[in-house]
């Protein structure tokens, strides 16, 4: 494993406990074509980190902090040590994308026009109100408020009692989509 793979899955592993949940998705799933959604600046300074050579104990950064959990794939998991260096990395990312956020959406206006400006472009891209999702059984994608992830999901029950449950390596757990769309038929050339 190269060091930007070991980089993706550091991160895609560890930024939920630094309060950057969600981005870590993206990566699970792009093994099945989804679009990357990693920020490439910490992707890049994790890689430049594990470049390094491995610390000896007592050097500078190398104080453990916490752990790593990784999937196996096959519902297991493993952890590894997440060093004070790697911690730091992780923590000067989200605090600088909370700083880009704050520059982007300076206030409450900003943020709903935005927000309208993001709905307008993904119902444009085929996205439509989870509402209007099949309710037959069949599965389909969504998006959930505080995540960047694209999810497989079913609603189950009758509408409008019934629940949007995300199905997820062989589990389900319940959702609140605010976006669906239909799950895209492969293509010819995709089929071999």
């Amino acid at each position: 494993m190269n060091s930007e793979q070991r980089a993706r899955e550091l991160l895609a592993d560890c930024l939920s406990e630094f309060g950057c949940d969600g981005a870590g998705y993206a990566v699970r799933h792009e093994q099945e074509g989804r679009e990357n959604l990693l920020y490439p600046a910490a992707l890049r300074a994790i890689a430049r980190a594990l470049e390094q050579p491995a610390s000896a104990a007592g050097v500078e950064g190398s104080e453990v902090v916490g752990h790593k959990t990784f999937s196996d794939g096959h519902g297991g998991f493993r952890h590894e040590p997440l060093t004070r260096a790697e911690a730091d990395v992780l923590i000067a990312h989200c605090n600088s994308e909370d700083e880009r956020r704050k520059a982007l959406i300076p206030d409450e206006k900003a943020a709903i026009e935005l927000m309208m400006d993001t709905y307008i472009r993904l119902k444009e891209m085929g996205w439509n109100d989870a509402i209007y999702c099949p309710k037959d059984g069949r599965a389909f994608e969504v998006i959930e408020p505080g995540s960047t992830g694209i999810f497989k999901c079913v609603y189950q029950g009758e509408w409008p009692k019934g629940t949007w449950w995300i199905v997820e390596d062989g589990d389900m757990s319940p959702s609140r989509p605010v976006l669906f769309r239909p799950i895209a038929a492969p293509k010819p050339e995709d089929a071999s």
